[in-house]
């Protein structure tokens, strides 16, 4: 259970810096 939790995380955070990453190649 820990290890899923742990892969949600990473997932999360991974799909946040896509995002951002996203925005600033759009912004530029």
């Amino acid at each position: 259970m820990e290890f899923l939790g742990f892969t949600v995380d990473v997932a999360t955070l991974t799909s946040n810096a896509l995002e951002i990453v996203i925005k600033v190649a759009l912004a530029i």
